[in-house]
């Protein structure tokens, strides 16, 4: 697969039915169960108060979801201010392709779409609502932090309290992404 092979679309309910037998065979699960949570928020994203981008494989031959990210507006607690942020309420990205190899990016198929993904939310920021911040909470694991890390991403300490309240994970990562703008007035 190539950087030519993979194309994104914004998934709405214009488009819900082209897209549902591909969200059914979407697994982002690994070893043990992690990720499993992720399926469902896929199948039910046109039911949350998100926007999702879909990547897909148009290489292969019923052109199977690479990946997925949902967004919602948020905002952050820094220094004792409130600021907008843009949340990244569900990435994921399927297990067949979690650890493909991107030669001609010199990057891995998940590490692509995040890095897409950040882009993609900054213009969002830029262009229309100048958020300082991309926020998600990740479930603990050594491995997704890394990952995140990678992507820029940086631990800040949350009240967690509206993630709990929607019965999610307790033992999470807050990661921040800060989103520079050189024309913040101070």
């Amino acid at each position: 697969m190539t950087l030519n092979d993979i194309t994104y679309d914004l998934y709405s309910v214009k488009n819900q039915e082209e897209y549902f037998d591909r969200i059914q065979q979407f697994d982002c699960t690994i070893p043990g169960g992690r990720g499993s949570g992720l399926n469902s928020a896929l199948k039910n994203a046109l039911d949350n108060d998100v926007t999702t981008i879909i990547f897909i494989d148009k290489s292969s031959i019923d052109e199977k979801i690479i990946g997925f990210c949902s967004y919602c507006c948020g905002s952050v607690v820094v220094a004792g201010d409130v600021f907008p942020a843009i949340e990244i309420r569900s990435f994921a990205t399927d297990n067949r392709y979690q650890k493909l190899y991107l030669d001609s990016l010199d990057k891995t198929c998940s590490m692509f779409i995040i890095e897409y993904c950040i882009a993609y939310l900054k213009n969002i920021s830029y262009n229309h609502i100048f958020a300082r911040y991309i926020l998600l909470y990740s479930e603990k694991c050594d491995g997704l932090l890394t990952f995140y890390r990678k992507a820029n991403f940086d631990s800040f300490t949350a009240d967690c309290r509206s993630l709990r309240s929607r019965g999610e994970n307790n033992d999470i990562y807050s990661l921040l992404h800060v989103i520079e703008h050189d024309d913040f007035i101070e």
